[in-house]
């Protein structure tokens, strides 16, 4: 998707969220693997009275390196129930997800920002770059992984896209010269040390959904302004999803 039709996504987004409506479930995560291969399911309702409803699934397996292909049957009839469509996950969870930390960072980054450092590899880190983008003056993306391989099959990706990428060899020097650093991964240790950071560095991280999963550690999170989705987190689940931080030292736009 180009960033102009980025643009449409994102501010179509930001007029739902500022139109509000009825308040939606909780996202709810399943533990449905084994101890050789651990997973997750999980579940996301939403309907509009009178309009449609419908379920979003995701499965998550990161040992196998891939997210299973996400579904959301949605225009169900509200009388009936009865299903109109399936509609696949590449539509309904990357470009909406990419759109929602674009949204964000229309909101919190500095609008100067021009260094992208993207911290994902998968299938949502090309649509993150584009999105970014689409709201800010994006010269330069560095790209780290674990994976040389598929940090440099990202790169080669959106160099293809007409963005000017680099793999990021230390993850140390990359931190220290990002304007916006967009995370998405199901890491249980910290990847983004505070003290790396420069004061107001946007921090957008998006994929941690378990109390386990930790995408920074304390010092970036305790020298942040911390802004989340949501603050309908279960209590037993003190864990901050989808968060976008915003280092000390700017005001918020």
């Amino acid at each position: 998707m180009p960033a102009s039709n980025y643009s449409r996504l994102i501010d179509a987004l930001s007029e739902a969220v500022r139109r509000g409506g009825e308040a939606m479930p909780v996202r709810q995560s399943y533990n449905v693997g084994t101890a050789a291969s651990p997973g997750r399911l999980l579940t996301m309702p939403a309907w509009e009275r009178g309009k449609a409803l419908g379920v979003k699934l995701v499965t998550v397996f990161p040992k196998s390196g891939e997210c299973g292909l996400p579904a959301f049957s949605s225009c169900c009839s509200t009388a009936t129930g009865r299903p109109r469509a399936m509609i696949d996950g590449e539509t309904h969870t990357n470009r909406p997800t990419a759109a929602a930390s674009a949204l964000a960072s229309r909101h919190l980054s500095r609008p100067d920002s021009r260094m992208l450092l993207l911290i994902v590899t998968g299938r949502l880190a090309s649509y993150l770059a584009v999105a970014h983008r689409a709201v800010r003056p994006i010269e330069a993306v560095l790209v780290w992984g674990r994976n040389a391989q598929r940090v440099q099959a990202l790169a080669d990706t959106l160099e293809h896209q007409g963005l000017k990428v680099k793999p990021a060899a230390d993850l140390t020097d990359a931190l220290s010269v990002a304007d916006i650093v967009s995370c998405a991964t199901t890491s249980r240790e910290p990847l983004i040390v505070g003290q790396h950071l420069r004061p107001g560095t946007h921090l957008d991280l998006v994929d941690a959904f378990t109390p386990e999963m930790r995408e920074t550690d304390d010092d970036a999170v305790c020298r942040s302004r911390v802004f989340v989705d949501t603050m309908r987190v279960p209590s037993k689940k003190p864990v901050i999803c989808s968060s976008r931080l915003r280092l000390a030292g700017g005001t918020p736009h």
